[in-house]
């Protein structure tokens, strides 16, 4: 059986959106046939009992560097051969492009015949500082394909890319667990322990970061319960701004309307969406567009759950949004157009409604784990 090498520092059990998205990856490809080369981690029986897991599940082999760190030294490229050479290994996955695509020319000469290298959000800023920019042609050039997530982040990273090397762009974004984030009632439960009794309910899920706008949304939100007084403001996650943001409610004088949630266990996500009439997360550029959104997960999540959504016109996501069909695109730092694009969804249901059942079908037709696992798998020659 043909053998996939996995080099990574993103991997579980340490937790995050890259975690996670090369893990749904791993889980896409046939069984026994990866090898995971990764960082070792803090948690010492956390990681042995996930690499335990992993392996009895899809028979994925773990091999854990001594690094906490993986960067592209003599060192790591001769222990990475080690790996090589003792599963047999003819094709390689960078888990992230930058910096340990680097590594690509070294591993080419080791026996390596196919190497995918997978991009996320940040090498959006890579690509417009030049000695990060130079790295990242560096890897484009000496891999098979690169792939990008969204329209947004393939045209900042072609930018970087010799010409010749933009044809090795390949569009990857994580999918959609279809099976988990789906459609259903308001849970009583969550209801209950909210208090959100006879409430039209804005969900905002994401880390608690000025670029995620939950202040932008504080405010409109004061805005739109002048019309709509029942509405209320749900923000799950946590962050160094949440003591802002609060501050912000005080001073606003709507603490009745906007609820903390803090981190809820990811079992919980789905019936949070749930429980929304309208999702939004109004994100926007920050630092001169070094910092934006690269795609936006949590959107798609939505749209799986069957939610309208709203979304800000930071970076990529746009591209996890239908503007008119499965939600609203608005500028992140408009504040009167956010509370106006929050009042008209409010207002109409049936728009509502379907927003949500075409953000749904679109999640089924196009970002569910059957769709991206088979793009992946062509990568790979492995379909």
């Amino acid at each position: 059986m043909t053998k996939v090498l996995f080099v990574t520092n993103d991997f579980p059990p340490q937790s995050g959106g890259i975690e996670s998205f090369i893990a749904g990856l791993i889980a896409q490809l046939p069984k026994n046939s990866v090898v995971v080369h990764a960082s070792s981690q803090k948690d010492l029986a956390q990681q042995e009992e996930y690499d335990q897991k992993i392996s009895d599940d899809l028979g994925v082999v773990v091999v854990r560097d001594r690094q906490r760190i993986l960067l592209p030294t003599r060192g790591l490229r001769k222990r990475v051969a080690g790996t090589i050479h003792a599963h047999a290994i003819e094709k390689v996955v960078f888990g992230a492009s930058v910096p340990l695509g680097l590594l690509a020319p070294a591993l080419r000469k080791v026996g390596v015949r196919q190497i995918v290298a997978i991009t996320h959000g940040h090498e959006v800023w890579w690509s417009k500082v030049p000695l990060f920019s130079a790295m990242l042609r560096r890897v484009g050039a000496h891999v098979d394909h690169l792939t990008y997530l969204g329209n947004f982040t393939k045209e900042a990273i072609s930018k970087a890319l010799h010409q010749t090397d933009r044809a090795k762009l390949e569009q990857l974004p994580p999918g959609v667990d279809l099976d988990f984030f789906t459609p259903g009632e308001k849970p009583a439960t969550l209801i209950e322990r909210y208090g959100l009794e006879q409430k039209r309910i804005i969900l905002c899920v994401g880390r608690i970061v000025q670029r995620k706008g939950q202040d932008a949304l504080i405010d409109a939100l004061s805005i739109v319960r002048e019309t709509n007084p029942d509405v209320h403001l749900l923000i799950v996650g946590a962050g160094n701004y949440e003591q802002s943001l609060r501050k912000r409610v005080t001073t606003l004088k709507i603490e009745n309307s906007v609820t903390f949630v803090g981190r809820v266990p990811y079992k919980e996500l789905p019936d949070h969406f749930r429980l929304a009439d309208i999702f939004a997360s109004p994100a926007r550029d920050r630092f001169g567009g070094l910092e934006v959104e690269g795609l936006g997960i949590v959107y798609l999540e939505a749209s799986a759950a069957g939610i309208a959504v709203l979304a800000g016109n930071s970076g990529g996501a746009p591209d996890a949004v239908q503007e008119g069909v499965t939600g609203r695109v608005v500028d992140g730092r408009n504040i009167n157009q956010i509370a106006h694009a929050l009042q008209e969804l409010l207002n109409d249901h049936e728009s509502r409604a379907r927003m949500g059942a075409q953000g749904r079908a679109w999640m089924e037709r196009e970002w569910g784990w059957h769709v991206i696992g088979a793009r992946f798998r062509a990568l790979l020659d492995m379909n």
